[in-house]
């Protein structure tokens, strides 16, 4: 099921780590008065614990957390912000009876939240556990759920979201990778499968590594890429080089870069031709489009598979 959604998010996790706290009152009136073009609204979450403190994140203040961020939501809808626009949200850390008053009070979209810093199969077995309370004896979603920070295809497949969202897509482009589809032996891209990451960027040292970087790929993946390229209507990309002293200070229309820099001088690169061996922009568009195929490719309702599976 492809929709397209606009999010608004709080921010509080981002203002928790400088010490601050979200006006709730101020956030409700925004949404509000943009309720015309939100169509989600991540209810405001209470951060438990302190910023680069391990020791603080007690059950205690998780709890407290848990029980402050349901008012807040209460709070939301009581405002008057629509039921079906505000999004609660568990988190890996929460006691599950929290997930569980999602369902038992009828929340019709919700998040579900790994931690970021669990390994991914800690992150699938709780979610697994997750999938205990938010689907039926068959496997099929009892509600809408978004996850948050959740692009990595087999996680994608693997459960019944609504909606996901990460930057993983952007990170990959901005360090150099291009993702790109497997291809069977009968010539179709197969999507579903995790995508091979093409580095192209050529300040990237994986050039020196067999089949770590466009560069030095065999002919048979070239040929697979670059036809890939081709269809996405992007290419690699030209760019020339001159030496400047150390002052020099790049165009702010993007068409130059530092490419490195030396004690006495800087290499500038011109870009002459953007493509995905020189362009973040290009690298991003393409990985965007990617994830637009995976999807496609993906419905919804459909069930967790590994309901009887007897995991966990």
């Amino acid at each position: 099921m492809s929709v397209e959604l606009l999010m608004m998010d709080s921010g509080a996790f981002s203002v928790w780590t400088k010490g601050s706290e979200v006006d709730l009152d101020a956030y409700i009136e925004f949404c509000k008065d943009h309720l015309d073009v939100i169509d989600v609204i991540v209810a405001l979450d209470v951060i438990p614990g302190r910023p680069g403190d391990k020791a603080s994140l007690t059950r205690e203040n998780i709890e407290t957390s848990c029980e402050l961020g349901w008012k807040n939501y209460q709070r939301m809808l009581k405002a008057g912000l629509p039921v079906e626009k505000v999004l609660p949200v568990f988190h890996q850390n929460d006691d599950f009876k929290w997930l569980r008053r999602f369902i038992r009070r009828g929340v019709p979209y919700f998040g579900i939240s790994p931690a970021n810093d669990r390994t991914s199969y800690q992150r699938q077995l709780w979610l697994d556990q997750c999938m205990r309370i938010v689907c039926d004896d068959k496997g099929m979603p009892k509600a809408k759920f978004h996850g948050f920070a959740v692009t990595s295809v087999p996680l994608m497949l693997r459960y019944p979201w609504y909606s996901c969202d990460s930057a993983s897509w952007l990170r990959c482009a901005m360090y150099g990778g291009v993702m790109i589809p497997w291809t069977e032996p009968d010539g179709e891209r197969n999507y579903l499968k995790t995508p091979r990451v093409v580095n192209f960027s050529t300040k990237n040292d994986l050039r020196k590594e067999k089949g770590a970087h466009y560069d030095s790929m065999n002919a048979a993946h070239k040929k697979q890429v670059d036809k890939y390229l081709k269809d996405m209507g992007v290419v690699i990309g030209k760019s020339s080089y001159r030496r400047e002293e150390r002052k020099y200070k790049v165009s702010a229309r993007g068409e130059e870069n530092i490419f490195c820099r030396h004690e006495d001088h800087v290499i500038v690169e011109k870009i002459e031709v953007a493509g995905v061996s020189n362009s973040v922009a290009v690298r991003a568009v393409v990985n965007m489009r990617y994830m637009e195929e995976v999807e496609k490719r993906i419905e919804w309702p459909r069930p967790f598979k590994s309901m009887k599976r007897g995991l966990i």
